[in-house]
């Protein structure tokens, strides 16, 4: 049984039924992976507390799937040691969370970068469903009197070789945009990335964040079919921009629409979801199977993103929480 609460074992239950579906590994294996994640202790069956920031019902885990014009990936984002009321608690159980994860599999190599990154904050984690790629979200908290961009600049010293054009991203967003986190992730040095997320505090176009990846005209086309004539709230948007851990170039630009914030019936997320794929080039996405429009269990989507690459690569990034629950 995978470890709950009676009123979050179904729900959790039914997402990792989903994954180990859609995936292809099975639930067994998918329910083995969200355990590692969020860091359950062998034989715990159930949690009596702990609110999580990840959705908006306060539960622990999304599934998520990106899709290209080349395949499909899945992966898993949890929220570790969610559970434990004390805030040192679970800071240190997240954090030993985070280091085996990176140590095991195929990406032992960015263990020691993982465990700089960690020592900024609290953290998400997130891993493939195939156990290649890894990734470890970070709320960089600024120390007493720190502005929290100067932090986020002592990260990027600290993971990338050349920080110059980070720093420049740093700069430009001073002043107009709140940090959401930073994060590394990747199957090796060769792949990894060291990003920035960030919502704006006042209204700005694209073309004036700093980004030249997010001047690209994709990503208003993909705005402007996530909203049509809908208004959301700045806290609604996360932005972000990638730059590779071997060298420190920019790498990687996307935008996330808040799934709870557009509020679409499940035809309306399903006609979206394909239109983008569509629009894009892309694989086709599942979305009647994985919403629930079909037989089996569903899901809900708690953010729907586009991503450009250097290469002028898209993909398209579903989050998905339980039903009901984005």
């Amino acid at each position: 049984m995978f470890p709950g609460s009676t009123r979050r074992l179904s729900s959790l239950a039914g997402l990792l039924a989903l994954a180990g579906r859609s995936s292809g590994i099975g639930m067994d294996r998918a329910c083995d992976l969200a355990r590692d994640l969020l860091a359950f202790p062998p034989g715990q069956e159930e949690w009596t507390g702990g609110r999580s920031a990840l959705n908006a019902d306060g539960s622990p885990l999304q599934l998520s799937l990106s899709t290209t014009d080349a395949g499909q990936r899945w992966h898993l984002v949890a929220d570790p040691a969610f559970f434990l009321a004390e805030p040192a608690d679970r800071l240190a159980t997240a954090r030993e969370a985070a280091v085996r994860l990176f140590a095991c599999g195929g990406a032992g190599e960015l263990t020691e970068l993982c465990r700089r990154s960690i020592s900024y904050g609290p953290l998400w984690l997130a891993a493939g469903l195939d156990g290649a790629a890894k990734a470890v979200y970070v709320f960089a908290q600024p120390a007493p009197g720190e502005d929290t961009w100067d932090r986020v600049r002592a990260w990027l010293a600290d993971v990338l070789p050349d920080p110059g054009p980070a720093y420049a991203t740093v700069e430009a967003l001073r002043g107009h945009a709140r940090l959401a986190f930073v994060c590394l992730e990747g199957t090796d040095r060769s792949d990894a990335r060291a990003k920035l997320y960030w919502r704006l505090t006042a209204p700005r176009s694209l073309a004036a964040m700093g980004v030249d990846l997010l001047r690209h005209p994709s990503f208003t086309s993909f705005l402007a079919a996530c909203l049509e004539d809908k208004a959301i709230g700045l806290e609604g948007l996360v932005l972000s921009a990638g730059f590779r851990v071997a060298t420190g170039e920019p790498c990687d630009a996307k935008v996330d629409v808040c799934g709870h914030c557009l509020d679409l019936p499940v035809g309306g997320w399903i006609d979206l979801i394909a239109g983008c794929a569509r629009a894009f080039g892309l694989r086709p996405v599942p979305a009647a199977d994985l919403l629930g429009a079909a037989p089996g269990p569903g899901a809900g989507v708690a953010a729907l993103g586009l991503g450009l690459d250097s290469q002028g690569r898209h993909r398209l990034n579903l989050y998905l929480s339980s039903a009901g629950t984005a």
